[in-house]
């Protein structure tokens, strides 16, 4: 309430800017006058704070309607609003709207918003900012001032990060994580493919039934029982592990062909998905994409009416757009979910072309065993290697004939050679294995001439 013992308005401490029947606004020009109307705390508080600016109080012919000050300091800070309730706390510009609400016309001139908001009015008010103005916010990239029409000038809007992007859209971490993989310049494409997780199914013997065509992976056991006989064709982990041991560039080509063909078309889906939960996110407020994600132009006067239509006047320019966003896009609920997307694909391989690839890897392999100095003579090689397939099979511990106490199994092929190795042992008792390396006809009389085969042998023994 106004101190009876002194009088302002005679001594010429204030200055009133309206005054009706609804409304009275003076601006107080010292200490006495702000204690007036303000008592204690403004007076007290006068030389360090108050004096700096201009502070104005706004009184209602209403006694239910507190008084409420405005202070706008000289550097053009936002207005701090005080309302003198039982006590005095800082308000805001809508109380301030709620308060006067016949007079909203009236109070806006005195108020200073925020700083973008500010700077835009001016623009609109006829002042020609330099190139490089941006009124202290970093996503107003410049104006292109339009003398005739100040409120048409172009504004351009630039996400120089592109986390103040989605931040407008509040996209969670895990989201900014796929958006930086996949729409950054600065993002890890190399680093998007899964190439331990294909490996790894390699060596568990899944690559080679998921990926593979029968008669590849018949190719790839003929291989790897040239080198492990003893192998069996159902186990696919045995398999992968031996291939791997035998021929490792083979390996790491096929399954780096198969992951970089399905990964770039997991990667491109995902990408082209991102890209169209975003195409022109603004066009519906009359802001228009440039560069996607990056470039945006409007005018002064459509970002003056949306600050003022969503009463954001106080707030940057990234508010007002995740303002916008969040309050009049129903789009924005179905972006993002990223982080799901490449095990919701329809991302395949080309079959038959990978087929293609493999057959092709397969038979360099067998063209290069000619050469290969593991072997004596492949083909000869291969050629005993089937007979005794056939015959015997590899690492099966089968009867002598001639001699019922004794067993033998044939073990593998020496490349180096071309023998054949075999196991005999006792069968009754658990003696010592013996390792015997024979032809093919030698390896029949063990079965069927065991003790000719012996005697054979201790003659040859006895010339050498």
């Amino acid at each position: 309430m106004e101190n009876k013992k002194y009088n302002p308005y005679e001594s010429g401490d204030l200055e009133i800017i309206i005054e009706n029947d609804d409304l009275k606004i003076v601006k107080v020009l010292s200490k006495d006058s702000a204690f007036y109307f303000g008592g204690d705390f403004y007076s007290n508080n006068w030389d360090n704070n108050f004096n700096d600016g201009d502070t104005y109080f706004i009184i209602s012919s209403n006694e239910d309607t507190p008084i409420v000050s405005l202070h706008n300091r000289e550097n053009n800070q936002t207005s701090v609003i005080r309302v003198h309730d039982d006590i005095i706390r800082f308000g805001d510009v809508d109380e301030l709207r709620k308060l006067f609400p016949e007079s909203l016309k009236l109070l806006t001139p005195l108020v200073i918003f925020g700083r973008t908001f500010e700077f835009l009015k001016k623009v609109y008010r006829g002042y020609d900012p330099n190139w490089n103005e941006n009124g202290g916010d970093n996503l107003i990239d410049e104006i292109k001032f339009n003398e005739k029409f100040p409120n048409s000038s172009i504004v351009t809007i630039l996400f120089e990060k592109d986390e103040d992007f989605l931040d407008v859209f509040d996209i969670g971490d895990e989201d900014k994580y796929e958006w930086n993989i996949h729409m950054s310049n600065y993002g890890g494409y190399d680093n998007y493919y899964q190439d331990e997780q294909y490996i790894e199914d390699w060596e568990n013997g899944d690559f080679m039934n998921y990926a593979l065509s029968d008669e590849n992976s018949n190719s790839i056991y003929n291989i790897v029982k040239t080198f492990y006989p003893s192998i069996t064709n159902d186990d696919t982990k045995k398999i992968s592990e031996a291939m791997s041991d035998i021929n490792i560039d083979f390996v790491t080509t096929i399954v780096g062909e198969y992951s970089t063909e399905f990964e770039d078309c997991v990667y491109n889906t995902i990408k082209d998905t991102i890209r169209s939960e975003f195409v022109n996110p603004f066009m519906k407020f009359g802001i228009k994409e440039i560069n996607f994600g990056y470039k945006f132009q409007t005018t002064v006067g459509v970002l003056l009416t949306w600050y003022k239509q969503t009463k954001s006047e106080n707030e940057d320019l990234k508010t007002l757009l995740t303002t916008l966003i969040e309050k009049l896009d129903k789009n924005n609920y179905s972006r993002g979910g990223w982080d799901e997307l490449r095990y919701n694909t329809n991302c395949d391989v080309d079959y038959d072309k990978f087929q293609s690839f493999v057959a092709n890897e397969l038979e360099k392999i067998y063209e290069g065993f000619d050469d290969d100095e593991r072997f004596t003579n492949y083909n000869e090689f291969i050629g005993i290697q089937q007979k005794v397939d056939k015959e015997y099979g590899f690492d099966k511990w089968l009867p002598i004939k001639t001699d019922k106490n004794k067993m033998f199994k044939v073990d593998k092929i020496d490349p180096k050679t071309n023998k054949i190795i075999v196991s005999i042992k006792n069968n009754i008792s658990d003696d010592t294995e013996q390792k015997r390396s024979v032809d093919f006809e030698e390896l029949k009389r063990i079965e069927t001439q065991y003790e000719l085969f012996e005697e054979i042998k201790r003659i040859v023994g006895i010339l050498k």
